[in-house]
């Protein structure tokens, strides 16, 4: 079961728009979540928590392996993805010094 709580980034199962849940489940399992809609009105909404799926997930665990990560380890991967970039697009050339926290 996913760990919904607030201020968790979520959606649909079936799609939609990203949503911000106020906070976590109720005794009734429901979950008051907040979004902007097309006209940019703000709608707010309860849905059932087996409706919801968190979408920040991914980005946080990748978030979290980074920091975790030693710096030789980080520098390892930024060779790994500059060998398959064009020469203009190399993370050194684009990023200010000290951008990834990594020590040069």
């Amino acid at each position: 079961m996913t760990d919904i709580k607030a201020d968790s980034i979520v959606k649909l199962n079936s799609g939609g728009p990203k949503m911000t849940s106020v906070e976590g489940p109720d005794q009734e399992g429901l979950v008051e979540c907040i979004w902007f809609n097309a006209s940019k009105k703000l709608e707010v909404h309860r849905f059932k928590l087996s409706s919801l799926v968190i979408v920040e997930e991914s980005e946080n665990a990748l978030t979290a392996a980074w920091e975790k990560a030693t710096d030789k380890e980080k520098q390892e991967l930024i060779e790994k993805i500059e060998a398959t970039l064009p020469k203009e697009k190399r993370i050194e050339e684009t990023l200010p010094e000290g951008t990834l926290g990594v020590e040069e």
